[in-house]
């Protein structure tokens, strides 16, 4: 008999009812993943905890009494185990560098859509990192990936040219782009392959989708 993977158990914490709703509606139609349980801000979060015992909890950042980011923190002391993707409408590099540090796994935006966000849900859930795409030359420039890819080390110009050629741009291109010399844009390739232990742009692609760095269709 075929033995299925157990779904995902994901607690909700958002101020608005009907973000809620949506969510609980839409996203186990999408992947293996089953809402447990609803928190309308941080403190109740937090007092659900202990008894639902999530695997992922699915939170924005701008709720009332408690924060994302106060809540954030308070998760990563009392229930390390727990892997956390925030939800938000704000693409503030500055939010994600703070909500990284304090232990978040990925940062998407409020109109990502459910297909997106359950693959967010199922990457983190395995121990990966996820950020939505639309939000990576923002990070880069932060040296968000500095923060959350450090058994790698790859800096952040080397993050910014690793989503250029998995997007499939020439080395002349991305020196365009980047504005550096091709020969520089051909160095930094190497450093990646290098890094990575990738000799193929396939391997660099499965590698840049399994750290978040991009979503393929």
């Amino acid at each position: 008999m075929l033995q299925l993977d157990p779904l995902i158990r994901i607690v909700l914490a958002d101020d608005h009812p009907v973000v809620r709703e949506g969510l609980r509606t839409i996203l186990p139609q999408c992947g293996p993943v089953e809402i447990i349980g609803e928190a309308e801000n941080g403190r109740v979060l937090m007092d659900l905890m202990e008894e639902l015992q999530p695997d992922v909890v699915l939170m924005d950042i701008k709720m009332p009494e408690m924060n994302g980011i106060e809540a954030m923190e308070l998760l990563t002391r009392n229930y390390p185990h727990v892997k956390v993707l925030v939800l938000s409408m704000y693409d503030n590099p500055e939010y994600v560098r703070r909500l990284v540090k304090a232990g978040c796994r990925g940062y998407m935006l409020k109109d990502s859509s459910p297909h997106e966000m359950t693959s967010a849900v199922e990457k983190i859930h395995r121990g990966e990192f996820y950020f939505s795409s639309i939000l990576i030359p923002a990070l880069v420039k932060a040296d968000i990936f500095l923060l959350n890819n450090p058994d790698q080390e790859l800096t952040a110009r080397e993050v910014e040219v690793l989503v250029h050629l998995v997007n499939g741009l020439t080395n002349k291109r991305i020196g365009e782009v980047l504005q550096m010399t091709t020969r520089t844009a051909e160095k930094h390739r190497e450093h990646i392959m290098k890094k990575t232990g990738c000799t193929t742009v396939a391997q660099l692609v499965r590698f840049a989708m399994d750290k978040g760095y991009v979503e393929m269709d």
